[in-house]
């Protein structure tokens, strides 16, 4: 992804607004003089001493700040920034379940945690009619850095794999049980179908898909629909960190939807993508 595109989107996010607040003035009544007192007319009364109550030390009083209500701004058909009340910021995806349990094909392998609707459905956890770009541009306008996808290549003979490059996002799904939301990480919903183990929880990598001469999708996974890939294509917005082939004669499929944990055909699923928080 070349880096023009993302100084596009930091130059809209560079403009400010500035808030001004005015007073206006008048002139002040003019004091009246004193008037002299009657000393004939003055009594002295018995004074009863009031009880005064306890001060409070400074320390002791305590500071009560209300929690920050959250903030969140659409900037794309289905791509949202939220600031939540812990003040974390990151981007937020809408999406739904394409998959189902079904008996009669009860292994529904996966290639990637998220597409676009009528591409890669049958084996995604979920679809969105987002667009990749648009997921691309909303992690640039939080400024996380784009890098490149996974991809391989050939050494004496040898496929070489690469791993993806970019900022450390963590991928979150966000669905409502039992009247409830609850956010699970991928690992939750995916499992190995030879060992039963969870898909290992990690964080994912803002790889950036690529620049093609498409003369339609010249964003790569615009056409490809690959937004979070599991397995490495070489075009995906968000990557799984370790490279993974698509093709069985390659890397043999191991990875399955668990349905014990998956939502049911067509839920609506939040994809939050949260940028990793750096070490202190």
């Amino acid at each position: 992804m070349s880096r023009w595109r993302a100084g596009v989107f930091r130059m809209i996010l560079a403009g400010s607004m500035s808030l001004g607040i005015g007073c206006a003035t008048s002139e002040r009544a003019p004091i009246p003089e004193p008037r002299p007192v009657d000393d004939a007319r003055v009594e002295s009364r018995p004074v009863t001493a009031v009880p005064v109550a306890p001060q409070l030390e400074p320390e002791t009083v305590p500071e009560v700040d209300a929690p920050p209500e959250p903030v969140v701004r659409a900037v794309f058909p289905g791509v949202r920034l939220v600031r939540d009340a812990r003040g974390r910021q990151f981007v937020e995806v809408d999406g739904f379940v394409p998959i189902m349990d079904d008996p009669d094909a009860p292994d529904v392998y996966l290639e990637l945690i998220m597409c676009r609707r009528d591409t890669r459905d049958h084996e995604v956890l979920v679809a969105t009619d987002a667009q990749a770009s648009h997921v691309h541009a909303a992690m640039l306008m939080l400024g996380l850095e784009d890098g490149h996808p996974g991809y391989w290549s050939v050494a004496d003979g040898e496929l070489v794999p690469h791993a993806p490059e970019g900022a450390g996002v963590r991928v979150e799904l966000v669905v409502e049980r039992d009247g409830e939301l609850t956010a699970d990480v991928p690992a939750a919903w995916v499992r190995n179908l030879k060992t039963d183990e969870r898909l290992p929880d990690v964080m994912w990598v803002f790889a950036g898909s690529a620049e093609t001469d498409h003369p339609v999708f010249p964003y790569s996974a615009d056409g490809s629909g690959n937004v979070i890939g599991l397995t490495t294509f070489g075009d995906e917005v968000v990557a799984y960190p370790a490279v993974i082939s698509p093709e069985a004669a390659i890397d043999e499929p191991v990875w399955v939807a668990d349905f014990d944990r998956v939502p049911s055909f067509g839920t609506a699923v939040v994809v939050r993508l949260i940028p990793e928080e750096p070490e202190e």
